[in-house]
């Protein structure tokens, strides 16, 4: 039997994660812990994020052998006799093919930025790297503000537009050892390796304003639009990826909460 207590109107199950809030009526409510989703949601993202890997790897070896097709005894093939031809026509074939399933493996078509998976299943690596290492590790959620309304007054063509920018904008801001990765919807995840709060804070600083005076030609009309920015950075071989990322997160809001268009650091 799970074992529960009493703390004003909640009721706590521990083992079971859960919940329930007493109403003053007498009614009550169970609810889920966020956090234990938000883990759960991470957990699976980083899954995701290792049969990624194991594909891309296995792309990678057929890509070995393609490029072996090519030569005999260490020396380019040639394509003037008949099993040269061939093997040119066959790494043609396969080269594209690869190329083409190596992007929808770790790049979102719409935005080109990695996929929730890879960008989660990074973050596992370059926090296991920066324990190890004793290295420091920043992670941004950055939120398009009223992105509904983007779609809403000029539909989701534009909308996808909008995104695309945005995306572009953002990674043409990226340091070396800086990832972005779509999240979810309108929301990106942004990791960074070696760089303090205040550094952190600056470069999100400088990719609010840039998104900010863009001006996204839809059609005949013009669009602007703003970015909520929460970030978290950890260090001292500390680090945990489901705590960045839900301190991010809880910062996002906070952005949020205080009016938009602006960056907020945890802890801050």
């Amino acid at each position: 039997m799970t074992s529960s207590y009493v703390i004003g109107s909640v009721v706590f199950a521990p083992r079971r994660r859960r919940y329930r809030v007493l109403a003053p009526d007498g009614v009550s409510e169970s609810r889920q812990d966020p956090y234990l989703n938000l883990v759960k949601r991470t957990a699976l993202a980083a899954v995701g994020g290792f049969a990624t890997g194991l594909v891309a790897m296995y792309l990678l070896a057929r890509r070995d052998v393609i490029a072996a097709l090519d030569r005999r005894d260490g020396s380019p093939r040639r394509t003037r006799t008949p099993i040269g031809r061939v093997a040119a026509a066959i790494r043609r074939e396969w080269s594209e093919q690869l190329d083409e399933a190596l992007s929808m493996a770790t790049r979102d078509g719409l935005t080109a930025a990695q996929t929730r998976s890879m960008i989660v299943g990074e973050l596992f690596g370059l926090v296991e790297r920066a324990n190890r290492e004793w290295r420091s590790i920043g992670v941004a959620m950055l939120d398009v503000d009223d992105f509904k309304a983007v779609n809403d007054r000029h539909g989701h063509a534009a909308g996808d537009v909008v995104l695309r920018s945005v995306a572009e904008s953002i990674q043409r801001m990226l340091p070396v050892g800086g990832n972005l990765g779509r999240y979810g919807g309108d929301e990106f995840l942004l990791t960074i390796e070696d760089y303090s709060v205040t550094r952190t804070l600056e470069l999100c600083e400088a990719i609010r304003e840039r998104v900010q005076g863009m001006q996204i030609s839809v059609g005949d009309e013009t669009v602007s639009v703003t970015l909520s920015v929460g970030l978290a950075v950890g260090g001292k071989g500390l680090l945990r990826t489901d705590n960045l990322v839900k301190d991010a997160d809880a910062a996002l809001y906070a952005a949020k909460a205080a009016g938009r268009n602006r960056v907020v650091a945890a802890g801050a």
